[in-house]
C-alpha cells in the first residue's frame, strides 16, 4: 500500500503533506529529524492519512492535497478536528514556513530589482533616441524656414529644452536690416547698440521638451550649457558651444555641424546619438553612436 499523510508540528503548528509506502517508518523518521523538509520542527502528530494501491495514484493525490483546492478540502475534511483543537500552535496548511517566506521575499526582490534595472535602461535608450529625433526635426524645420523667410534660424538646446530662435542681423545705428535680412518686428524690444537680436519662435512645432535623462555633450564627455546650430539662406551651418547667447561666441569648427546626445551628464554615456548636417547636401542625419 502507498500512503498520503498529513503531520502537524507540535513546535510551530505547521502542517506537512507527504507520501510513502511505509507510514510507520516515515513517521518515525520525521520525529528523529531524518527528513530534510521537516528537520528541526519535531515532534510531530499524525493527523490524517489516506491509502492507495497504486503508487502513481498516491503521488497524484499528494500533489492535489498540496494545492490550494486540496488545502481547502483538508480544512473541510478535518473541520471537527480543527474545531476541537485549542492550542494556539495549531495552524491550517495555508500558511508559509519561515524558510518559504524568506525564499518568496528573495525572489520578489530579485524580480523587482531586475525590472527596475531593465526599465531604467530602456527609459534612457528611449529618451536619448526620441531626443535625437526631435533635434533632427527642428533642424529640418529651421533649414526650411531660413530659406522661405530669408532670416537666420537657430536651433537652441539648453536645460532640457530644444527650440527655434529667429536671429536678426541689424545695423547697430539705424536698427534696420542690412538688405538681406528681414526687418525685426516693431513690437520687439532690443538694444540698438547691438547688431544681433534673437526672438524665440512661438509657432507650432518650434519647441521640443528633452527628457531629464538626456545630456547635450561636446563629443568628448563634457556636458554643454548651451548648443546652437544656425541655418542661413544658403543652408550653410554654424555651430555655437558657449554659455551665453552671443552670436559671435567662440566655437570649434570641426564640430559645427553636429549635436551629440547621451545619457550621462558627468561623462560619456552608454547610450549615444549623433545628429549631424551633411555639409554638401545640408541633409540632417541621425546616427546611433558618435
Amino acid at each position: 500500500m502507498f500512503y498520503i499523510y498529513i503531520i502537524r508540528s507540535k513546535k510551530d503548528g505547521k502542517w506537512y503533506t507527504g507520501s510513502t509506502n511505509n507510514l510507520r517508518k516515515r513517521f518515525k523518521e520525521h520525529n528523529n529529524n531524518k527528513i530534510f523538509s521537516t528537520k528541526g520542527r519535531g515532534p510531530f502528530k499524525l493527523i490524517y492519512y489516506e491509502a492507495c494501491v497504486n503508487e502513481k495514484d498516491a503521488r497524484v493525490r499528494e500533489k492535489y492535497l498540496k494545492s490550494g483546492f486540496g488545502k481547502r478540502y483538508l480544512k473541510n475534511r478535518l473541520k471537527r478536528f480543527l474545531s476541537h483543537t485549542t492550542s494556539l500552535r495549531d495552524k491550517s496548511p495555508t500558511g508559509f514556513t519561515l524558510i518559504e517566506l524568506m525564499v518568496v521575499v528573495v525572489i520578489i526582490g530579485i524580480t523587482l530589482g531586475g525590472a527596475v534595472f531593465f526599465a531604467g535602461g530602456t527609459y534612457r535608450r528611449t529618451s536619448v533616441k526620441n531626443a535625437a529625433r526631435d533635434v533632427a526635426s527642428l533642424m529640418r524645420l529651421a533649414s526650411s524656414k531660413a530659406l522661405n523667410e530669408r532670416v537666420y534660424y537657430n536651433v537652441v538646446l539648453s536645460s532640457g529644452n530644444c527650440y527655434l530662435e529667429k536671429h536678426y542681423s541689424l545695423d547697430p545705428v539705424t536698427g534696420i536690416g542690412d538688405g538681406i535680412w528681414e526687418d525685426i518686428p516693431a513690437s520687439t524690444v532690443y538694444d540698438e547698440t547691438d547688431d544681433n537680436v534673437f526672438v524665440i519662435d512661438s509657432s507650432p512645432g518650434a519647441r521640443k521638451k528633452l527628457a531629464k535623462a538626456v545630456d547635450i555633450d561636446d563629443g568628448t564627455g563634457t556636458s554643454l550649457g548651451l548648443r546652437k546650430i544656425a541655418f542661413t539662406l544658403k543652408e550653410t551651418v554654424m555651430g555655437i558651444t558657449a554659455d551665453d547667447v552671443m552670436i559671435d561666441a567662440t566655437w570649434t569648427q570641426s564640430d559645427i555641424y553636429s549635436v551629440y546626445l547621451d545619457d550621462n551628464k558627468s561623462g560619456t554615456g552608454n547610450v549615444q546619438y549623433l545628429v549631424t548636417v551633411d555639409s554638401d547636401t545640408a541633409r540632417v542625419k541621425i546616427y546611433s553612436s558618435w
